[in-house]
């Protein structure tokens, strides 16, 4: 016990404050002089309660003893660890007749929502470009696995504006760099995101995954992978592969780790919600049976 606490339990017992009509129980004024006087800071973290002194006497018969009152603290509740988040990055292509060349790049955390978004499916959210014209929109790929959502976001922003991105400017050149920037298509977006994975740091250290939805985009993918004359035309040596750490595949929505990871998170809070009917349906039934019991009885 501090030695403040103890100085103080003789005029802790009973204490009626002058002009006051309320007494003052021994535990209660006894924790506010601990405060009053200083407790410390690592008082503050181990201290679990006030000293309560026991006024019965002891077998000699005199002086009261002095107990604790003190019980371990409860353990916290571990919180449940939140969910995991991936950062993309998409292309979109218009499938308007009349807008064959238009193209959307962006960033989501969800693309099944996301693309629902901006076919007007959803009415909130979607970006202003998608609404005015091109709908209905489809994918033509989906990067995964960005580290955060700050480096996604520079991602997105460097495949927009070739022509204004450091990174991309020092790997092809400004005059090259403008040039790709005023091209139309889903080629030339695929022409600028081979560039940004394959030469421009930091993007080409990340473990990146490229999901394409149909395998015509691939193939057009893997063309311009294999082109001498775009190879030839950049600053750095010829690399005719993806770094060893990315993967370019065909995949469907459902089949992508965030819509994996999503539906196994429905599915958990789909058995906590059975569970708890189950348990509430148990205590109704046993409350019920025991009052019917009780109803009998008294009969």
């Amino acid at each position: 016990m501090h030695w403040r606490t103890t100085a103080f339990v003789g005029i802790a017992v009973g204490r009626t404050s002058p002009g006051n009509r309320r007494s003052i129980s021994a535990p209660q004024h006894l924790s506010n002089l601990f405060w009053k006087f200083g407790a410390s800071k690592s008082h503050h973290r181990h201290w679990q309660g006030p000293t309560i002194v026991n006024m019965s006497t002891s077998a000699t018969g005199s002086t009261p003893s002095i107990t604790t009152a003190d019980t371990p603290a409860t353990p916290p509740t571990p919180a449940s660890p939140a969910p995991r988040k991936h950062y993309h990055c998409y292309c979109l292509r218009s499938l308007d007749p009349s807008h064959q060349y238009k193209t959307y790049i962006g960033f989501t955390t969800d693309p099944h929502r996301r693309i629902r978004q901006h076919n007007g499916i959803l009415k909130n959210g979607g970006a202003r470009r998608t609404k005015r014209a091109g709908r209905p929109w489809t994918f033509v790929l989906v990067l995964h696995g960005f580290p955060d959502k700050i480096t996604a976001l520079q991602f997105e922003w460097a495949w927009q504006h070739p022509d204004r991105s450091r990174v991309f400017r020092a790997v092809v050149g400004d005059t090259e760099a403008g040039k790709m920037h005023r091209r139309r298509g889903v080629k030339a977006k695929l022409d600028i995101m081979r560039v940004l994975i394959q030469y421009c740091e930091p993007f080409c250290t990340f473990d990146l995954d490229v999901h394409f939805l149909k395998e015509e985009h691939e193939g057009m993918f893997w063309e311009l992978m294999e082109d001498n004359n775009k190879a030839s035309s950049l600053l750095v040596a010829r690399q005719d592969s993806l770094p060893v750490q990315m993967t370019a595949e065909v995949r469907q929505i459902e089949q992508m780790p965030f819509w994996v990871e999503m539906m196994e998170a429905r599915e958990r809070k789909k058995e906590r919600r059975q569970r708890k009917r189950e348990s509430r349906k148990r205590a109704a039934k046993k409350k019920g049976s025991s009052s019917s019991r009780s109803s009998s009885g008294k009969i």
